[in-house]
């Protein structure tokens, strides 16, 4: 083989990694804000999850109040006052925070019946 016809092997290609958490982050927020806005924006047909359960239109379930305040939270709805209430009962007080909750978890205790923790934004 002469020099002429060997080549240089190609470089090696650098690994692509993901993104940063942090940059995870604002890519969610920057989505469930531009959904939001499409959804004000546009009149959604989507109806509010707890019409979606209650309404028979749909599923037609009669869940208690509990369980409607957890899933309104974990939509990032509006809670009502006495909603309110029981999310400070079910998480021992803490303070709730508007907004999409992209992962949620669920564990029983002892004390409170449950523990809320919200990961992500």
């Amino acid at each position: 083989m002469s020099d002429e016809s060997r080549r240089e092997p190609a470089p090696a290609k650098k690994s692509k990694r993901g993104a940063s958490a942090e940059r995870m982050r604002e890519i969610t927020r920057a989505r469930v804000a531009k959904r939001r806005e499409r959804s004000e924006t546009a009149g959604s047909s989507v109806p509010p999850i707890e019409v979606f359960v209650t309404d028979r239109q749909y599923l037609g379930l009669n869940p208690s109040p509990y369980q409607l305040t957890l899933l309104k939270a974990f939509y990032g709805r509006p809670l009502s006052p006495a909603e309110l209430e029981i999310w400070g009962e079910c998480t021992g007080g803490r303070e709730y925070a508007l907004g999409l909750w992209p992962t949620l978890a669920l564990r029983k205790t002892k004390s409170l019946g449950l523990a809320v923790c919200r990961f992500g934004n």
